[in-house]
C-alpha cells in the first residue's frame, strides 16, 4: 500500500513505538545521534540504503515496516509514490546480486574519507579469495563503514552482497547468518528447492511446511547441526563470488562463531569471503579465542583500525564543514577525538551549531557522545571508574600512580582499576606507568560528570601531590599552576600561593619559547595577586615584556607602565628597573625618547653604584638611547655610561646573573668593540644554554654574528646566523623571525645571490609587519638600495631616496648612503655637498660626531668612503682613510650596514680607495690585496668585482710610469667581468667608477 508519510516522519513514528531515545537508536544503529536527529527533522531527505538497513534492523522491524521505511527514504523529492510490498529485491539483505550502491562513508552524501592502506588490503584479500577478513578496532572508529564502502565497490562489480549481524541480546542461535540466508533463500520466491530444506528451522516462514521433505531432521542434535552447517555451505557455494558481511561479532552467540568456523574449513566455497567487524574492547575472552582458533583453518585476514590521520581528518572535517572549516575548527577537533570518525562527525556538527569561533574550547561534549561514554564509563568497576575521575581532573595524559592516589588507591586495588579500564578501550597505555584517555571527549565527559565539590577536592590534591615532587619542567610546572588556580576560584585562602605557582609557571613558559602560554600564566596570576605589592609589580613587568616580545608594544608598554608606576610606590628598586628596561626595548632603533631616559636615569639611582646586576644592563641600554641624541651633555653621559658597561663585562669575575641580565636586553649591543662583544656573546650563550634559556641564548647568537661580521670570521659568522635561526623558529616571535630573516638575506647578499636575499628580506618585512612600530622596513629599505646599485637601478633609487631625505634627515646612514647612491649616480657635485656636511672641514663635523654615531659609526664611514671614492674627491680622503685605519687596529676588518642587514665590503677595499684617490698607488695595492683575502673568506662576489676592477684602475695608473702595468690592468679587468656575468651583475661594472 502506498505511503506519503515522509522519511523522518516515519522513523521518528518508528522509533517512539520501539522506545527509544534518538541517542539509544543512534548507539543500536552505530549512526550518530546528530544523523538520526537530522533525518528526523528532515534535513537529510536521501539516506543511503545502507543507513536505512541499520536503522531497520536497530528497530527490529519486521518485513511490511522494513519495506515501508525504504520505501519512504528511496521516493523522490515531492513524490510521494511508494514502493510496493513485493519491491523487496531493492533491499541488500533480500538481493542475490545487489546493483552498486552509493559508496557509503564517514562523509555526508556517500563520501569516503581515508582508508587507503586498509581498502587495499581488503582488495588484495579478495583477489586471492582468502576466507575471512577480521576488522578490529573501537566503537566509532569506522570498521562497518569500511566495510560497507568495500561491500559497495565489490557489488559495483556484480559481486553477491549478504549481510548479518550479531546483537548484545544474542535474539537466537546463529543470530548472525538469519538474515544472510533469509537474503539467499529469497531470490526462489517462495521455491526453495528441497536441498535447502534443513533451513526452516533457522529462517521459518521461508519454507512452507507443507511436506514432510521440508522438516528439519529430528535426529541427533550433533547431527542435525552437521546437516545445517552443510546446508548453510551448499547454499553460500551457489551464489557465485559472494561477499559475507558479519558485524559486531564480539557479541556473536556459540553457535554463529560455531557456523563461521565451519565455513572457513570448507574447501568448496572457493568464491566466498567473510568479513567481520568486532569493537575490540567489547570481545570476551571466549569469543577472542574462537576468532583466533580460524587462523589455523584457513586465510585470516586482520585489519586493526585506529583513527584517521591528520590528512583525512582534515578533509572530513572540511566535507562536514564546508566553506565553515577553519584551522582552528581542525584543531579542536583533532585535539578531542583522536582521530574517531564517529566521534570527529559528531564534535565538527556540534561544534558549528554551538556557533564555534576559533577562540574557546569546545563548552560541552555532544549528546549523542556524552550518552555513549557514559554507558561506557558505567559498565566499569566502581574502583576504575574512581580511577578515571582523578584522571581526568589530571589531564589527557597522566601518570597511574598519582591517579591512584587520588583516588585512594594502590596496590592490587590501583592495577585492576587500571586493567579494567584499559580494557574498556577508554584509557590506552603509553609507558608503563603513564596512560591517556583514548580521546579528549573521554576526559571531557568524566570531567564534567564528576561533581563540582569533588573536583575541587581533586585538584587540591593533585597540587599538593605535583608540587611535592618538585617540578621543574615548564609543563610539570604549568600543571601544578593550573591546579591551584582552579582551587583558588572556590578558595580565596590560596589565592597567593595560586599567583605565585602561575608567575613561575610563567617564568618557565617563556624561557622555553611558549610565550603564549606564559602570558596566559602571568595574566592569571596578575588577577590572582591581592593588593598593590611587589608582586603584583613584578607580575606586570613580566607580562607586559612577554607581550611586548609578541609584537604587541602597546599593550605590553601599558602592562609596564603600571609596573614602573606600583614599583615606585611600593619602593622596589629593581622591579622598578626592570619596568624601565622593558619600556626602553620598544623605542625604534635609530630613535630616542627623553622620556624613557628619565626613567633609566631613575632606575640607575635607585640601584645604587654597588648593584651590580641590573645596573649595568640599565647603563647599556641608556647608552643605547643617547646614542642618537646630538648634544655635547648627552655625549659625555653615553661615554660615562659605556664606560662603566665595559668595565662590568671585562672583569675577571662577571657573573652570571650579570650575563643573563645583559642577554635580556635583545638587541643592545652593550659595548661598541668587536672583539669583547664576541667574549660577551660566548657567555652569554653559555649561561643560557645552560639553564635553556631561548630569549637570552637568541640574543647571544645575534651579538656573536654582529662580533664576527665586522671582524670578518666567516664561519663564526654564519654559524651564528644559522644558530641565530633555529632559535627564532623555536621562539616564533615577530622579532626574531624578521631579525633572523635579515641575517640570511645579509649572507645572500654578501655571496651574490641578490633573487634570495630579495626574497628573505620580503620574509623580513612581513614578520616585522605583526610588530607596533617596527621599523625594520628602513632596513630592507637599505639593504635594497644596496643591490639596486649592483643590479643597474641606481638612478631610480637616487630619484626615491632624494624624494625622502626630509623623512631621514636627522638619520647619519640615511645621508652617508644618498651620498654613496648619488657618486654611484653621477651627481659628483651633490655628492660632494653631502660629503661636505657630514664630514666638515678637516673632519670636524666628524669628529664631532664620532661618539654620537656609536654603532653606526662603521656604515657610515663605509658609505661615505664608497662616494669619496667614487667622485675622487681628495678633500675628505685624508680624514675617512685615517677613521677607517683606526677601526683597523682594533680588529675591525668589513663594514656592516644595519643590525647584521648587510655589509659593503671590507675596510681594507675602502682604504685602498682613498688612498688610489689621493695617489698612495703603493699603499692602494697592499690593502686591496689584503680586501681580496678577506673577500675569499666572507665568499663576497660582488664586492670582489669591485675590488679587481679597483687593482685594474690602480694597473692603469701605473701604466703611464710602468707600460707592463697595461696587461696586469687588462687581466684583473677580464677577472672583474668573467665574475660578475657569472653572477648576473654586469651592471654593477658600468656602476663602478
Amino acid at each position: 500500500m502506498p505511503t506519503t508519510e515522509p522519511f523522518g516522519a516515519l522513523l521518528r513514528r518508528l522509533r517512539l513505538a520501539a522506545g527509544l531515545t534518538q541517542e539509544r537508536l543512534a548507539e543500536r544503529s552505530g549512526i550518530s545521534a546528530t544523523g538520526v536527529a537530522a533525518l528526523e527533522a528532515g534535513r537529510r531527505k536521501t539516506p543511503r540504503l545502507n543507513t536505512v538497513s541499520l536503522l531497520a534492523d536497530a528497530l527490529q522491524l519486521g518485513a511490511d515496516q522494513r519495506t515501508a521505511l525504504i520505501a519512504a527514504a528511496t521516493q523522490p523529492e515531492g513524490d510521494p509514490l511508494a514502493l510496493s510490498a513485493h519491491s523487496s529485491a531493492t533491499t541488500p539483505q533480500s538481493s542475490a546480486r545487489p546493483v552498486a550502491e552509493p559508496s557509503p562513508g564517514p562523509g555526508p552524501g556517500g563520501s569516503f574519507v581515508g582508508r587507503q592502506n586498509e581498502r587495499r588490503t581488503l582488495h588484495d584479500a579478495w583477489s586471492r579469495r582468502a576466507r575471512v577478513a577480521l576488522l578490529f578496532g573501537e566503537a566509532g572508529v569506522g570498521k562497518s563503514t569500511l566495510a560497507e564502502e568495500f561491500a559497495a565497490e565489490l557489488a559495483a562489480l556484480h559481486v553477491t552482497v549478504f549481510r548479518g549481524r550479531s546483537t548484545p541480546e544474542q535474539l537466537g542461535a546463529y543470530e548472525a547468518f538469519v538474515e544472510p540466508v533469509r537474503s539467499a533463500l529469497g531470490r526462489f520466491d517462495g521455491n526453495v528447492p528441497t536441498t535447502y530444506r534443513d533451513l526452516g528451522r533457522l529462517v521459518p516462514g521461508l519454507i512452507e511446511a507443507g511436506g514432510d521433505d521440508l522438516i528439519p531432521s529430528r535426529s541427533d542434535p550433533a547431527v542435525e547441526r552437521r546437516l545445517l552447517f552443510e546446508t548453510v555451505c551448499a547454499l553460500m557455494a551457489s551464489t557465485g563470488p559472494t561477499l559475507l558481511l558479519l558485524d559486531d561479532l564480539h557479541w556473536a552467540d556459540p553457535g554463529t562463531l560455531a557456523m563461521l568456523s565451519f565455513l572457513v574449513r570448507q574447501p568448496t566455497l572457493t568464491d566466498l569471503m567473510i568479513v567481520g567487524t568486532i569493537r575490540s574492547t567489547d570481545v570476551t575472552p571466549s569469543t577472542s579465542a574462537a576468532l583466533a582458533e580460524l587462523r589455523r583453518h584457513g586465510d585470516i585476514v586482520r585489519i586493526e583500525l585506529a583513527g584517521l590521520n591528520q590528512s583525512d581528518l582534515a578533509d572530513l572535517v572540511s566535507t562536514l564543514a564546508g566553506s565553515a572549516v577553519t584551522e582552528a575548527l581542525i584543531d579542536a577537533v583533532t585535539t578531542a577525538t583522536n582521530g574517531n570518525p564517529l566521534y570527529i562527525k559528531e564534535l565538527t556538527e556540534h561544534l558549528l551549531q554551538s556557533g564555534f569561533d576559533g577562540q574557546q574550547n569546545h563548552a560541552s561534549v555532544p549528546d549523542g557522545i556524552r550518552h555513549t561514554i557514559e554507558l561506557r564509563v558505567a559498565d566499569l568497576s566502581k574502583e576504575s571508574q574512581s580511577l578515571l575521575r582523578g584522571a581526568a581532573v589530571l589531564g589527557q595524559s597522566f601518570d597511574l600512580h598519582l591517579a591512584g592516589q587520588l583516588s585512594s588507591l594502590d596496590g592490587e586495588a590501583l592495577l585492576g582499576a587500571v586493567e579494567d579500564a584499559l580494557l574498556s578501550g577508554l584509557l590506552i597505555e603509553q609507558a608503563a606507568t603513564i596512560a591517556a584517555f583514548s580521546h579528549g571527549l573521554v576526559a571531557d565527559t568524566v570531567y564534567a560528570g564528576t561533581p563540582r565539590l569533588r573536583r575541587l577536592a581533586l585538584h587540591r590534591c593533585a597540587a599538593t601531590a605535583l608540587a611535592e615532587r618538585a617540578p621543574e619542567s615548564s609543563a610539570e610546572i604549568v600543571d601544578v599552576a593550573r591546579h591551584w588556580a582552579l582551587v583558588a576560584e572556590a578558595d580565596p585562602l590560596v589565592r597567593n600561593t595560586a599567583a605565585q605557582w602561575s608567575v613561575r609557571a610563567g617564568n618557565a613558559a617563556a624561557l622555553s619559547a611558549a610565550v603564549d602560554e606564559a602570558i596566559a600564566c602571568f595574566e592569571r596570576a596578575e588577577l590572582l595577586w591581592d593588593g598593590k605589592t611587589e608582586q603584583r609589580a613584578d607580575t606586570l613587568v613580566r607580562l607586559g615584556s612577554a607581550l611586548a616580545s609578541t609584537g604587541k608594544l602597546t599593550e605590553g608598554n601599558t602592562h609596564l607602565q603600571r609596573a614602573l608606576e606600583l614599583a615606585d610606590e611600593v619602593g622596589n628598586a629593581e622591579v622598578f628597573a626592570r619596568a624601565a628596561l622593558g619600556l626602553s626595548a620598544s623605542v625604534r632603533y635609530t630613535f630616542s625618547d627623553p622620556v624613557r631616559i628619565l626613567e633609566l636615569e631613575a632606575a640607575i639611582k635607585k640601584l645604587g653604584p654597588t648593584e651590580m646586576v641590573l645596573r649595568p644592563a640599565v647603563l647599556a641600554t641608556l647608552r643605547r638611547q643617547l646614542g642618537f641624541v646630538n648634544t655635547e651633555a648627552a655625549d659625555e653621559r653615553r661615554n660615562e655610561a659605556a664606560a662603566l658597561v665595559l668595565e662590568a663585562v671585562s672583569a675577571p669575575d662577571v657573573s652570571d646573573e650579570l650575563v643573563m641580565s645583559l642577554g635580556r636586553l635583545r638587541d643592545s649591543l652593550v659595548v661598541d668593540d668587536p672583539v669583547p662583544l664576541g667574549h660577551l656573546a660566548r657567555k652569554i650563550i653559555a649561561a643560557a644554554t645552560e639553564r635553556q634559556d631561548f630569549p637570552a641564548l637568541s640574543t647571544g647568537w645575534y651579538r656573536q654574528a654582529w662580533s664576527a661580521l665586522e671582524l670578518g670570521e666567516a664561519a663564526r659568522f654564519r654559524h651564528a646566523v644559522d644558530e641565530y635561526r633555529r632559535i627564532a623558529e623555536q621562539l616564533r616571535r615577530p622579532y626574531e623571525m624578521a631579525l633572523s630573516s635579515n641575517m640570511i638575506a645579509a649572507v645572500a647578499q654578501i655571496e651574490g645571490r641578490y633573487d634570495e636575499a630579495e626574497a628573505a628580506g620580503q620574509e623580513a618585512l612581513r614578520h616585522a609587519a605583526m610588530i607596533e612600530d617596527g621599523n625594520f622596513s628602513w632596513v630592507y629599505f637599505a639593504n635594497s638600495g644596496l643591490r639596486s646599485v649592483d643590479n643597474g637601478l641606481v638612478a631610480p633609487t637616487f630619484d626615491m631616496m632624494h624624494a625622502l631625505r626630509a623623512d631621514f634627515a636627522e638619520l647619519a646612514t640615511f645621508e652617508a648612503a644618498l651620498a654613496a647612491i648619488a657618486a654611484a649616480a653621477g651627481d659628483f657635485t651633490f655628492a660632494d655637498q653631502l660629503l661636505d656636511e657630514q664630514i666638515g672641514d678637516e673632519g670636524t663635523t666628524l669628529a664631532r660626531d664620532w661618539s654620537y654615531l656609536s654603532a653606526e659609526r662603521l656604515p657610515v664611514l663605509g658609505m661615505l668612503s664608497w662616494a669619496c671614492g667614487m667622485s675622487g674627491n681628495t678633500v675628505h680622503a685624508p680624514v675617512l682613510r685615517d677613521s677607517l685605519l683606526s677601526q683597523v687596529e682594533i680588529g675591525v676588518r668589513v663594514v656592516r650596514v644595519a643590525p647584521v642587514g648587510a655589509w659593503i665590503g671590507p675596510i681594507d677595499h675602502h682604504i685602498g680607495v682613498l688612498n688610489r684617490v689621493l695617489g698612495n698607488l703603493d699603499e692602494a695595492e697592499t690593502h686591496l690585496h689584503r680586501a681580496l683575502i678577506v673577500e675569499d673568506e666572507m665568499n663576497g662576489r660582488p664586492y670582489r668585482v669591485r675590488t679587481l676592477l679597483e687593482l685594474a684602475m690602480v694597473a692603469e695608473v701605473r701604466s703611464g710610469i710602468s707600460p707592463g702595468s697595461r696587461s696586469q690592468a687588462t687581466e684583473w679587468r677580464t677577472k672583474a667581468e668573467d665574475l660578475a656575468a657569472s653572477l648576473g651583475l654586469e651592471a654593477l661594472l658600468t656602476s663602478h667608477r
